[in-house]
């Protein structure tokens, strides 16, 4: 583990232990210096004053996972250390968010949400074919997500969600069967932040499901749709 990834995981671990708050400042200034002590000796000819990342380096950087710094589980709390403190533009920040968020996973969820109230679900459509595919929805549309029922119970719903029952179920019970479930709700299509189908997963980012009761209960055991899954891929 080189010192980059060391001085993050070194805040992460601080972050999330409940650390002294002054201890957690400290170790997030000190991985924040070693990120931009890196992408200086990476591109010196690139790198002048504050840290500023353009298209082309968020393209190579792409959060710093494709050089081997941090483990795709740290993706987005990296995503969320360059966002508050370097420059980028619009372009750029959702490239790296996306790419945080396809990639990773998000331990901090409610740091991640305020971060999503700056974007628009225009800024993640980075073709004119993602854009003809997210235009061609109908405004009034059924989304689906596979969780726990314990997300259920607690109505504490993560944000990734699918307008593909199929890929719903697959998620759902990919790995058991037991205490699982597909939800389902109704929503506005202005209310997506995010659609997405690289992965072919018509995945999308809706937030207003945490404490939501119009979430329904689809099923809480696997379906032809399950099976369907597996035809198709």
């Amino acid at each position: 583990m080189n010192k980059v990834s060391t001085m993050i995981c070194k805040y992460l671990a601080a972050l999330y232990s409940g650390k002294d708050p002054f201890e957690v400042y400290k170790l997030r200034n000190r991985a924040i210096v070693a990120i931009e002590k890196y992408l200086r000796s990476k591109y010196p000819s690139e790198m002048s004053g504050i840290v500023e990342v353009d298209y082309e380096k968020a393209t190579r950087i792409r959060t710093l996972g494709h050089l081997g710094l941090i483990p795709n589980a740290l993706f987005m709390s990296v995503f969320l250390i360059m966002y508050e403190n370097c420059k980028m533009s619009p372009e750029v920040a959702a490239h790296l968010c996306k790419d945080a968020y396809v990639n990773g996973s998000c331990n901090n969820k409610e740091e991640f949400l305020e971060i999503l109230e700056g974007f628009e679900h225009s800024d993640f459509l980075f073709n004119d074919e993602l854009t003809s595919e997210f235009l061609s929805l109908p405004q009034h549309l059924t989304i689906f997500r596979g969780g726990s029922i314990n997300e259920y119970d607690n109505r504490d719903f993560g944000c990734s969600w699918t307008t593909d029952r199929v890929c719903a179920e697959f998620f759902a019970f990919r790995f058991s069967k037991q205490q699982r479930a597909v939800f389902s709700m109704e929503v506005d299509k202005s209310e997506i932040i995010y659609f997405g189908n690289d992965r072919h997963e018509s995945e999308v980012i809706y937030t207003n499901a945490i404490n939501n009761e119009e979430v329904t209960i689809v099923t809480i055991e696997p379906t032809e749709y399950y099976q369907e899954w597996f035809h198709k891929h």
